[in-house]
């Protein structure tokens, strides 16, 4: 792995990111991070996805985290902003149905206006209609406490696959 390539990835993040890594002392996730591109996406997506990633792997519960993630439906195509799903070739934690959407909504772009609101709607539906569970986060809960929002993610994930008595 490029060092260069993680230090500039480190500096680029979020504020509130860095100090995830630091106070998690979770310095490997930056791999990941750089792996599947993660500097292309949001700031709050950014720092949602270093909280989720620490806290699986605090808990250590295997899922597969997809940023970005391609949904179609009706000719339409999404990019919903998380996708958590089993590992296929892994051990499997996760039941095999079990498909989730966690889209982390910014003001600036979310309920701006009565078309996006209508945009938004339509596009929740689909995702439901393609067999999605949806969470969603707004930015504010994000900035404010990242680790809240993960933590409810995984305890989302825990007890919608009967992981509760296992853990």
């Amino acid at each position: 792995m490029d060092y260069e390539y993680l230090l500039d990835i480190f500096e680029n993040l979020p504020r509130k990111a860095k100090l995830l890594i630091f106070e998690f002392n979770m310095l490997e996730i930056l791999i990941e991070f750089a792996i599947i591109e993660m500097d292309k996406n949001s700031p709050i997506e950014q720092i949602y996805f270093i909280a989720l990633s620490i806290l699986k792997e605090k808990m250590n519960i295997d899922f597969m985290i997809e940023p970005q993630y391609e949904i179609k439906h009706n000719n339409k195509k999404y990019f919903a902003d998380f996708s958590i799903s089993h590992y296929e070739c892994f051990k499997d934690d996760l039941k095999n149905d079990f498909k989730l959407i966690i889209e982390c909504d910014g003001y600036e772009f979310h309920q701006k206006t009565k078309e996006q609101v209508d945009y938004d709607n339509q596009r929740e539906y689909d995702f439901k209609m393609e067999g999605f569970e949806i969470l969603r986060f707004s930015g504010r809960q994000i900035y404010s406490n990242p680790m809240e929002c993960a933590k409810k993610t995984i305890d989302y994930i825990i007890e919608r696959n009967g992981l509760k008595n296992e853990r």
